[in-house]
């Protein structure tokens, strides 16, 4: 609550915006482009996984730590 009471504003960090947006020019494409016979990529089983055993899937969060402003404990069950 004192924060929120402080007249002093906090100065925000500037950030400089970066363009991620893939760079393609749609005006060299023709109508020939869209007939093109190339033999397409499935990204469809990327996500797909075998044999995961339930019980010990979580098993690599047993050593994690809490991090940050946690004002009381955090009791596991």
């Amino acid at each position: 609550m004192n924060d929120l009471d402080d007249e002093e504003e906090t100065p925000l960090e500037v950030v400089e915006a970066v363009d991620v947006s893939p760079q393609i020019d749609i005006g060299d494409a023709t109508a020939d482009d869209l007939l093109a016979e190339e033999e397409l990529v499935s990204h469809y089983d990327v996500d797909v996984a075998d044999n995961i055993d339930v019980n010990s899937a979580d098993a690599h969060f047993a050593s994690a730590s809490i991090e940050g402003d946690i004002s009381e404990a955090v009791e596991e069950e």
